[in-house]
């Protein structure tokens, strides 16, 4: 592809966000939106948010009147069981649940004048100790953090080792052209140099109130591993994390967005999870949605300003599918 064409794409791709921001704005979704980031630091892969631009991203939400909760405020929030959603029944007049899970998401709009979210970060880089850890305490904010137990305190040598699978299966779904792909991969090849947050870091920031939750032992996708392996990644990593911090580990997010395994839901139950979060958003699942199947925001270092709030909105959705059937054409 021509970088010509790749120029055009972005600058169709603003207008066209500009415009659903202008028309989807008195629309918000009937939902706590919760949004996800990974890294906050001053390097330059696609998983990279600037602390400036995250300052700035807190900054609007405090100042347009949003408020954080800690996962226990979002399970009360937002989680009931079907009879308070109205959840579907069977013909035997019971209710029914997806692979008999106990709670739905509920339908949120009551809490939408209250302006609550929820900021999740994954890996847990150890640059959100230095950067975002002290912006989140400046604006009284608070985040939960998923973590890859095995990885604590070393460097994320994972993405090298999953290169190949990342390469095929994730970078051509955020690049138009090749040399993206390349530049993306030399980012992603310094990123897996960084390290982790220490237990010193982790239980420092605790204390504060930032939620760690797991991310698995080991980061791996779900999808290659068999029944054994997925047990072990759900409760070995549970296990650590509650043995060290004394807290309830109950909700996981999915590495790499991966969730497709077979047992994978049956495993989450089994452990003991309460809810799993995905890496992407669909306004199908805004009232009454999957527990293990939470879709979150995914924010950019170009989600500044009033465009961040296009993001609870339900043209977030509308963008995103245009632009990805658009990039299959130029």
């Amino acid at each position: 592809m021509k970088s010509g064409s790749a120029t055009f794409t972005r600058c169709l791709a603003k207008g066209v966000k500009k415009g659903i921001f202008i028309v989807s704005r008195p629309f918000p979704v009937n939902r706590i939106p919760v949004v996800a980031y990974h890294c906050v630091g001053q390097g330059n892969s696609v998983l990279d948010v600037s602390p400036e631009t995250f300052r700035k991203q807190l900054a609007y939400l405090k100042n347009s009147g949003y408020r954080t909760l800690c996962l226990s405020e979002y399970l009360r929030a937002s989680c009931a069981t079907p009879d308070q959603v109205g959840g579907k029944r069977n013909r035997s007049g019971n209710p029914s649940l997806p692979d008999g899970q106990g709670l739905w998401l509920r339908d949120s709009s009551l809490y939408q004048d209250s302006k609550q979210l929820l900021i999740t970060f994954d890996d847990g880089f150890g640059e959100l100790y230095t950067y975002a850890f002290p912006i989140l305490k400046e604006f009284s904010f608070t985040a939960v953090v998923f973590v890859p137990t095995d990885y604590i305190g070393q460097p994320a040598s994972w993405i090298q080792r999953d290169m190949d699978d990342i390469s095929a299966r994730l970078l051509p779904n955020i690049s138009l052209t090749n040399s993206e792909v390349a530049g993306h991969i030399r980012h992603l090849e310094r990123l897996s140099k960084r390290q982790l947050l220490s237990w010193s870091q982790i239980c420092e920031m605790n204390e504060y109130g930032i939620d760690f939750q797991s991310h698995s032992c080991s980061h791996p996708f779900f999808s290659k591993l068999d029944r054994r392996q997925v047990f072990r990644e759900l409760k070995d990593s549970k296990a650590t994390l509650e043995a060290r911090l004394q807290n309830k580990v109950q909700s996981f997010a999915y590495p790499y967005g991966d969730y497709s395994h077979l047992y994978l839901r049956t495993a989450l139950r089994e452990t003991g999870y309460t809810l799993a979060f995905c890496d992407s958003w669909s306004p199908s699942r805004d009232k009454v949605g999957d527990m293990y199947e939470v879709n979150r925001i995914p924010i950019g270092n170009d989600t500044v300003g009033p465009y961040l709030e296009l993001c609870f909105s339900v043209g977030f959705q509308w963008y995103r599918c245009l632009a990805s059937f658009v990039k299959r054409f130029i």
